[in-house]
């Protein structure tokens, strides 16, 4: 089994039942310079409970006037990073960035 990000087309995950966002109708090039704007709210900064893919995609979805993602799956990850080996791993990788220089938050 392989873990991580890898693509699929929609509807076939088979752990994530689909729900429909909504529908946005401008052209593919109105949404390319909306999504080249959110640079000024979206920088490199990347936090892995509040700030991850997930809140981004609420994000995205809320600015579209969208159906929001469901708060269980959006406080998921700051949930489980509560858990002692989560705050475990977290701090291995906090001293890591550290030692290399980094002074992101992960």
């Amino acid at each position: 089994m392989t873990t991580g990000s890898m693509p699929r087309l929609p509807g076939k995950l088979h752990f994530v039942p689909r729900t429909r966002r909504g529908c946005w109708g401008p052209p593919q090039c109105l949404m390319i310079a909306y999504l080249e704007s959110l640079d000024d709210e979206w920088t490199g900064h990347y936090d892995l409970a509040q700030r991850n893919c997930v809140h981004f995609s609420d994000w995205v979805a809320r600015r579209l006037h969208l159906a929001a993602l469901p708060d269980d799956l959006v406080g998921q990850a700051a949930e489980v990073m509560q858990t002692p080996v989560a705050r475990l791993v977290l701090g291995t990788l906090h001293m890591v960035e550290r030692l290399r220089g980094h002074a992101t938050r992960l």
